[in-house]
């Protein structure tokens, strides 16, 4: 018997015969601490391999045996001890190592009867017949506590023989097994499982489930780019460091267009180094030092856990700002706004780890200056931000935040981060409101558009409560007039004439007319509206606004290269990424990506800016809103949203009708549609809807 062997033998040996009662405690606790690891085993085998600094993890079926093999360090005395004893280890905390209790190996008792260890010169064997035996009495013994001279019940040399050949220099050998339990391990092992490793590069199971699983880390400076090939489908992962010897880490998955995608929500878990079961409340994965419960499934919130979380939280902050200075990956900031709200948690006094981090975030947030202002190069924090509210337009926005020294954060953050506006919302950016937009008209004259949305604003908000804001309303410059422009209401002497076309556009925002004069009324303002023939004399809930001559339309190019040049009906053939069951706006900005006249084209379908695609031609840049039919022909509907920036934009603004089929995408491109579309406002749904158009038809066929 080894030496080595023979001594620990000896110390347990004597020590559970002085007091047997511990010996069957000690039974109790490593079948409990079994339970709790149950379908863990090859992750804490794993955790093991990868702290012995080990390159390869092996599994293989032997005959009726596993076999579990990797080419870390070789086992020292200490490192025996600690396995036999419970609650010990020889390693540390704070990202040097994995493990810190010394209990995970018990969770190998799920696996086997027998378990043997081969390493170095040290090769010994774990069991309870063997124990028992010694004891020389009935007795319940645990599996992991005495160790016995190497005693198989099969052959296994020539195996061992072989993996020693090939450089593995652990070797564990489990006999008399549960093979169900491993069988469940391999089929549903998740290969994400080793991202926060720090070496293992590849890992193998030959057993009735067999997988191969390869990992590739390289460092670009701040962050890990991950690839991990699993029996030939590859995934890749950028893995963000503050330092690469902390434990703290973010991962996210990148698609093949090297965009950053959410996880599914059973992927996006907490990670211990190994995973937990703990959802983190973003789609992503993070890891930390964070404390476990026995079973390390489950995050335990203590100071140590706290303080992981803070950590966790300014690298996502350092993130976000590397981000806005590097834009290389899209979709960081979309991830980022789609956290996960529990509902059992409002009714619980349980504390959920994804509340607790999603508010550690906002307050991180809070904190720093997370905000890179492309403008003047300079890092702001979320109370020097505003965010544009939906009913008020960009020029008027940027010029109200330049008087109330705020940066804007307007639409044209979206189309160089996709998501943004959302993410700002999301985490307390606050939105200009009302009241500080009022204020700023009574020094500065807003556009026509302006002083349309902030007076139909006011109305909205303030209809039965006017007396409220009576002081700055009457001196606000919200209403153009004829001849002298801009004009408070402490200004009027009852002989202005509202200009004709504020007048207009004022009745097509508003809901209800009458509130208008209604306002007027309470602040007693001498103020004189033109009578024109009432276009707000409501009839079966419906009015007609005419925009433009009918007579006059519209085709507008899109620039495509084609032989078909006879007609505006163009058939178009690409072999491109056009797929009939991806969606009218994806596949749009697939065929736009094939003209060649335009350099840019960028997805804002999801952003609710009023358009759905954004292209450029050098420094030009137009808007499409995307309209799906079943048929060109069909009756189309644009929101008052669509309006105000088709009204804002105007040629700049582009209406792409598309009708999608089996066989193609047929789409008629209208240019300026406000002044170029015969448009109806139906009061029911306050929409603008349109039944006949003209403008240039296109087929992009599959």
């Amino acid at each position: 018997m080894n030496e080595i062997i023979k001594e620990l033998q000896e110390l347990f040996l004597k020590e559970a015969k002085s007091s047997p009662m511990l010996l069957s405690d000690l039974a109790s606790m490593e079948t409990y601490i079994a339970e709790s690891y149950q379908e863990r085993s090859i992750i804490e085998l794993l955790q093991n391999a990868d702290d012995a600094l080990s390159n390869r993890f092996f599994i293989k079926k032997v005959k009726e045996s596993i076999i579990v093999a990797n080419d870390g360090r070789k086992f020292t005395a200490d490192d025996v001890m600690a396995i036999c004893r419970s609650g010990s280890s020889t390693k540390k905390r704070r990202g040097v190592t994995i493990g810190y209790r010394g209990i995970g190996f018990k969770s190998v008792v799920n696996l086997a009867d027998r378990v043997h260890i081969i390493s170095s010169d040290i090769a010994l064997t774990f069991s309870r017949q063997l124990t028992s035996n010694l004891m020389q009495e009935d007795l319940k013994v645990p599996l992991i506590r005495i160790p016995h001279d190497y005693t198989p019940i099969e052959d296994h040399e020539k195996v061992i023989s072989e993996l020693l050949e090939d450089n593995f220099n652990t070797i564990f050998i489990f006999e008399q097994l549960k093979q169900d339990n491993l069988d469940n391990e391999v089929e549903y092992f998740d290969s994400s499982s080793l991202l926060f490793l720090r070496r293992t590069k590849q890992v193998e199971f030959d057993t009735n489930f067999s997988k191969l699983i390869n990992v590739n880390r390289k460092n670009n400076g701040n962050y890990n780019f991950v690839t991990i090939i699993e029996d030939g489908i590859k995934e890749n992962w950028l893995v963000y460091r503050k330092k690469s010897n902390e434990a703290e880490a973010i991962a996210f998955l990148v698609d093949e267009n090297m965009t950053l995608v959410p996880l599914e929500a059973h992927r996006s878990v907490v990670h211990s180094f190994m995973p937990t079961k703990d959802n983190v409340g973003l789609p992503v994965k993070i890891n930390g030092d964070f404390s476990t419960d026995p079973s390390r499934t489950k995050v335990t919130y203590d100071d140590s856990t706290k303080s992981s979380m803070e950590e966790c939280c300014k690298l996502i902050v350092e993130i976000i700002n590397y981000h806005m200075r590097n834009p290389e990956y899209h979709g960081l900031f979309d991830i980022l706004s789609k956290k996960e709200e529990s509902v059992y948690s409002k009714f619980s006094t349980t504390q959920k780890f994804k509340e607790s981090f999603i508010q550690l975030l906002r307050n991180s947030l809070d904190k720093s200056k997370w905000f890179y202002n492309r403008r003047d190069g300079k890092d702001y924090c979320s109370e020097r931000l505003k965010a544009n509210p939906e009913w008020l337009n960009e020029s008027d926005f940027l010029d109200f935040c330049t008087d109330i020294d705020c940066i804007p954060l307007g639409k044209q953050y979206e189309s160089i981060y996709p998501g943004f506006l959302k993410f700002s919302e999301t985490y307390g950016v606050k939105i200009l409101t009302i009241e500080e937009a009022l204020q700023n008209t009574i020094n500065r004259s807003p556009t026509i558009n302006g002083g349309i949305e902030v007076l139909t604003e006011i109305i909205k908000k303030y209809r039965f409560h006017l007396e409220s804001i009576k002081e700055d309303l009457n001196k606000a410059k919200i209403i153009k007039f004829s001849e002298e422009g801009f004009l408070s209401l402490n200004e009027l002497n009852g002989r202005e004439e509202i200009d004709s076309e504020y007048y207009e556009g004022l009745k097509i925002k508003l809901n209800d007319f009458n509130d208008l004069t209604y306002m007027f009324k309470t602040l007693n303002s001498p103020l004189n509206i033109k009578e024109y023939n009432s276009l707000y004399e409501h009839k079966n809930h419906t009015n007609s606004i005419m925009h433009s001559n009918t007579e006059s339309k519209l085709n507008y190019t899109l620039s495509t290269k084609t032989q078909n040049n006879e007609s505006n009906n163009k058939v178009l053939k690409f072999n491109s990424t056009l797929q009939k069951w991806r969606s009218v706006e994806v596949n749009l900005v697939s065929f736009l990506q094939l003209d060649e006249s335009i350099d840019k084209v960028v997805d804002v379908s999801k952003s609710n800016l009023g358009y759905d695609i954004e292209i450029y031609r050098g420094s030009d840049k137009e808007y499409i809103e995307v309209k799906s039919v079943e048929r060109i022909g069909g009756t189309i509907s644009i929101t008052n949203n669509e309006y105000s920036t088709a009204n804002e934009f105007k040629e700049k603004y582009i209406l792409a009708i598309a009708s999608q089929t089996n066989e193609g995408l047929e789409v008629c491109f209208i240019k300026d549609p406000l002044n170029n579309l015969d448009l109806i406002k139906r009061v029911t749904r306050w929409e603008w809807i349109c039944d006949s158009y003209e403008g240039e038809l296109n087929f992009f066929r599959f």
